[in-house]
């Protein structure tokens, strides 16, 4: 019988039997003659528990039959034998909660009973009366059952159908039938019958017992992992003997009793393969951050049956009994008399539970099969009496690399001579990097050489769905997928063949964005890749990095980190080779980006190792004789993390802030989830204006804008990090551990004064090799990201000469120059809800066509009516205000052109907000009756202050709103969508000035018509070479930040956003 748990914890338990309370009626030396009136009592307990006081599940609960049989007072003659059944056949049934015997084993308080009654009738006489439950001995002849012996004696097959095995055995006492009686003593009480009407009573033993496993992985290492497979009780009797203690031989057990698995076996019929070990995805890992997994031991948990198994006493069941430090019996699985195997104890039954085993700690790095074995018993030292009615409650606790537990393990990891964590993770932020730790054994030789090689870089999703490839059109309107769903374009998706598009990097990318020019191909980011082998790299300097170099420190000067140890002559080295993220954009034309745009998919690169040593010898990360599997060293890229990216606040709201780090399942979902972290992970806060920047010692959170505090599930700590100040700090953290979701609360200190506070916070995660910050600001007075330039509002305009009140509110649209008519932001909804697999035809209901649009503070007026200015003259501008201007092109470009100034994209929390929200519409839909919901947009920031700033996308995503798009001879007007292209759908169509090729040449552009963003109208429009810039473009998706020509937003037709700066 296969069952699916996600949780299943162990102890080891057994149960005892409660008893009734009874009166003594009569004079028992006193018999007489006649015909008594018997009234039957029936109790049955679930399991007790041999190790706690909790009990088992309800498959074997119930009372379905009964058999009453009477014997004479010496048991050798069978007087009378009785049936009854539930449903009218005079046996009645009633479950309850009632307290335990007193003299129950650790008594439970309140233990789930079943009480049966049922009336028969009996000459006056001394016997010896049996019950025997849920047993259909019918075939048995009363011959068969002449005597008690011969009754005790019968025997019961196990069926693979547990429902029945639920046989039960007891006798009846005129005293009260105690627990412990009832569990070792087969042979009844004799009974005196000698009046009319007389109750007797009896509890009922099963045959079968139970066990259910629990898991405490607290005591693990970091970096250290545990995927659990399955649990499995093994070597089961075949039989069991009614009123006998089953005692079964070696040949009189089953092998495979019942399984549980703890994955999904639709989704891996096969079992999970190396690739499916993800703490994200997989459903149940331990960890020491993640450390319960399992039942929870409770009456209804989960569990595995299985008949008596009586095996008595035996030796300390330990892996060191001795306490000496070595397992005494460290090849005790090969079945060989004397080897400890079993504990010596052949027909025992036991726990056998499979797990994959992954460390990533640099101390002991390695990964396997691993199985964990227990034997039953009373007791976790020397009891192998796994005895009926019991509930065994295990639990396995997992301590140092998951191998220092006491059950008996089978592990064994396949030495290979370069040892890697597979799969590695790297930031999904753009020229960012890692280290990536190789542990490579020589003997006694030296290493001379190690080339590393990118041998697989892509720019698609990994495992995602919902992919199209198909030929290639010259037209996009006859590519007619106008209502249907797809992900991404996959005509290209060939990370061997094209590996400059991929966001992986050997070599340290300095620049930020990466040009080229008009026409573009898949090939067009080739050479730039290429000239500086960025894919291929050689190391030849294996000298030991001095110990006043960390790891950290190398990785700032883009060399390895070189560690030797030996053992004798033999020479372990643990090299920690570079890696970086690629450019933010790669050629901005083709759409390729280093960072991930997607919220809810990694990306995947693969690098190939080759080392080389002194005696010659040339080993390979694609040998299985040298590395795991043969396969290559995966890297990858984490999943975007948009939720939380900023925390605002007024100059005088101190309100505090609960951070959950949460992602989404997939690109569709409509809730967030808790991210957990694959490594410990910590959050401190790097830059703060409050707490001053300039000092390296002397200064404390304490005295900044904000302070973190950490939970119960975390510890508080110090980093010391050298800045790209160049100035090394003792910055106090929270830490996490590995397989832990990220949570602290944010404090804040004071309130802010003239002037507003930043802070940065840094959330190191996945064993610290990618990061994400969050954005803090205390005060919405204008301030300036670039140290004496131009002081930014803080706050979209609504109308002329007024801010929204709040930095998360859009603000309005308006056409360009044209301050008198503001299209309020009540306006900007998507059609449908939630906005989630959203196809071309979805944005019909995103048209404003002839409904009249919400102006604000009042009124209304339809798109065609609502008045702008052309963006083609330099002359039109919209007018200046009173202490504030609207951002030119100067302005933005400064933000994107200054070396300290950089971008983050995400979800903004504001005043009202005090944790983390989970719906999409929720975490995206701020609006001013909303006001404690998040809102998508882009963070500049300055990295040596931490000044910032926020600019919204709007609550539908799309801060932009067409004048008109015309599909199949249809013109839609006042279309809310971001996307400035004509083309109605999916991007496929050749075009050969700009994509030759169509879609192959620009992927991520496929289906850039849902993607969300914002563009911003300038005060006038900038000229060159001829051609007018009005507009700020904002891509959400691929972190484009960048002007764009007036003819994408119409020349002043389109609606858009406005930023002012102030002139005060």
């Amino acid at each position: 019988m296969n069952r699916i748990f996600k949780y299943i914890p162990i102890a080891l338990v057994a149960a005892v039997l409660g008893a009734c309370a009874d009166k003594a009626l009569w004079n028992e030396e006193e018999i007489g003659s006649g015909e008594a009136e018997i009234s039957g009592a029936l109790s049955f307990r679930s399991y007790a528990s041999a190790l706690d006081s909790r009990t088992g599940g309800t498959t074997l609960d119930e009372l379905g039959s009964l058999t009453v049989l009477a014997y004479t007072a010496d048991g050798s003659t069978l007087v009378s034998r009785q049936v009854f059944t539930t449903g009218g056949g005079g046996l009645d049934v009633q479950y309850t909660n009632t307290s335990a015997p007193t003299d129950a084993v650790k008594p439970n308080t309140s233990t789930p009973t079943g009480k049966g009654s049922f009336s028969m009738s009996l000459p006056y006489g001394r016997y010896k009366i049996y019950a025997v439950a849920n047993a259909d001995i019918s075939g048995y002849s009363d011959a068969d059952l002449s005597t008690d012996t011969r009754l005790k004696e019968i025997s019961f097959t196990w069926q693979n159908d547990v429902a029945k095995n639920g046989q039960m055995f007891g006798w009846f006492t005129t005293n009260t039938p105690t627990a412990v009686s009832a569990e070792k003593k087969f042979d009844a009480d004799v009974v005196t019958i000698n009046r009319r009407d007389i109750t007797l009573s009896a509890w009922l033993v099963r045959l079968a017992s139970k066990v259910t496993v629990s898991f405490d992985a607290s005591g693990l290492k970091e970096n250290v992992f545990v995927y659990l497979k399955s649990v499995q009780i093994k070597d089961i009797p075949k039989t069991c003997t009614l009123g006998v203690s089953n005692t079964p031989a070696e040949n009189e057990v089953e092998p495979n009793g019942e399984i549980a698995y703890y994955y999904d076996r639709q989704a891996m019929p096969d079992g999970p393969s190396l690739g499916d070990y993800n703490i994200e995805t997989y459903p149940s890992v331990l960890t020491n951050g993640n450390p319960t997994l399992g039942s929870d031991h409770t009456h209804g948990a989960d569990a595995l049956f299985f008949y008596e198994n009586d095996q008595g006493k035996g030796k300390d069941k330990a892996q060191d009994a001795d306490k000496n430090g070595v397992i005494d019996f460290p090849d005790g699985n090969n079945g060989k008399p004397g080897d400890g195997f079993k504990d010596e104890k052949r027909a025992g039954t036991y726990i056998e539970v499979k797990a994959y085993y992954i460390s990533r700690n640099t101390d002991r790095a390695g990964q396997g099969e691993i199985t964990y074995r227990f034997m039953l018993g009373k007791d976790v030292a020397t009891s192998y009496e796994a005895l009926r009615n019991y509930h065994f409650k295990l639990t396995l606790m997992l301590k140092g690399y998951a191998n220092d537990v006491d059950w008996h393990i089978e592990y064994e990891q396949e030495e290979r001579k370069i040892i890697a964590p597979n799969p590695y993770y790297i930031s999904y932020l753009y020229n960012h990097s890692m280290m990536l730790p190789l542990t490579i054994k020589t003997g006694n030789a030296t290493i001379t050489k190690i080339k590393a090689e990118i041998v697989s870089n892509n720019w698609a999703p990994m495992n995602a769905d919902n992919g199209l490839s198909g030929n290639i059109i010259t037209s996009s309107n006859d590519w007619q997928y106008f209502n249907s769903y797809y992900l991404y374009w996959k005509g290209v998706d060939n990370p061997v063949a094209y590996p400059w598009n991929g966001f992986l990097s050997l070599i340290k990318t300095e620049q930020t964005d990466i040009t080229g020019t008009l026409p573009v191909t898949v090939n067009s980011n080739k050479s730039y890749y290429e000239s500086a082998n960025r894919g291929n790299v050689e190391y030849t300097d294996f000298s030991p990095t001095s110990e006043s170099v960390s790891v950290s420190d190398a990785l700032i000067d883009g060399k390895p980190h070189i560690a030797l140890s030996k053992d004798g002559v033999d020479n372990t080295y643990v090299v920690n080779v570079p890696l970086w993220t690629r450019a933010k954009t790669l050629i901005s034309q083709t759409g390729y980006t280093g960072s991930n745009p997607y919220v809810a998919y990694r990306r995947q690169a693969k690098v190939k190792f080759t080392v080389t040593l002194s005696d010659g010898t040339v080993m390979t990360t694609d040998n299985k004789e040298d590395y795991q599997n043969g396969e290559n060293v995966e890297i990858q890229q984490v999943r975007r993390i948009v939720n939380p990216k900023g925390i605002y606040r007024a100059a005088n709201e101190t309100g505090s802030f609960d951070v959950d780090l949460k992602v989404l399942p997939d690109e569709e979902s409509t809730s967030f989830v808790s991210l957990k972290s694959d490594g410990p992970w910590r959050a401190y806060v790097i830059r703060d204006t409050k707490r001053g920047e300039g000092n390296a010692t002397g200064w404390n959170d304490a005295n900044g804008t904000i302070r973190l505090e950490g939970g119960s599930e975390t510890t508080a700590g110090t980093i010391d990090v050298k800045d790209r100040n160049g100035i090394t700090r003792t910055y106090q953290t929270v830490e996490g551990k590995t397989g832990s979701s990220m949570q602290f609360k944010v404090v804040f200190n004071g309130t802010a004064s003239a002037s507003p506070n930043h802070a940065i916070i840094r959330v190191e995660y996945q064993n610290y090799t990618c990061y994400h910050l969050i954005f803090v600001r205390q005060g919405y007075d204008p301030d300036d990201i670039i140290n004496g330039g131009a002081k930014w509002m803080t706050s979209n305009n609504v109308a002329f000469n007024q801010v929204a009140a709040s930095p998360l509110d859009e603000g309005s649209m308006f056409k360009f120059g044209d301050w008198s008519q503001p299209i309020d932001a009540s306006n900007n909804k998507n059609g449908k809800s939630p906005w989630t697999k959203v196809t071309p035809n979805d944005f019909i209901a995103n048209v404003a066509g002839d409904n009249p649009l919400k102006l604000y503070p009042s009124g209304e007026a339809k798109w065609e009516n609502i008045n702008r200015k052309g963006t083609t003259t330099a002359a039109n501008s919209f007018p200046d205000q009173t202490g504030m201007r609207v951002a030119e092109e100067v302005d933005y470009l400064a933000l994107r052109n200054h070396e300290d100034v950089e971008q983050g994209f995400g979800v903004l929390y504001g005043d009202k907000s005090s944790r983390c929200l989970n719906d999409i519409e929720d975490v995206y839909g701020y609006d001013r009756t909303h006001t404690d919901r998040g809102m998508r947009g882009c963070f500049v920031y300055n990295y040596r202050t931490g000044k910032n700033m926020f600019l919204p996308i709007g609550a539908s995503g799309y801060g932009h709103r067409k004048d008109e798009q015309t599909v199949n001879g249809t013109t839609y007007r006042g279309v809310l969508r971001y996307a400035a292209s004509t083309r109605w759908g999916y991007f496929n169509a050749q075009k050969p000035e700009s994509y030759p090729n169509g879609i192959n040449d620009a992927p991520l552009f496929f289906d850039l018509f849902r993607r969300p963003g914002a563009c911003y109208w300038y005060r006038v429009p900038a000229m060159h070479d001829g051609t007018n810039y009005p507009t700020w473009d904002i891509n959400y998706f691929s972190f484009d930040f960048g002007t764009i020509p007036g003819g994408n937003v119409k020349n002043g037709d389109d609606a858009l956003f406005v930023r002012s700066i102030s002139t005060k």
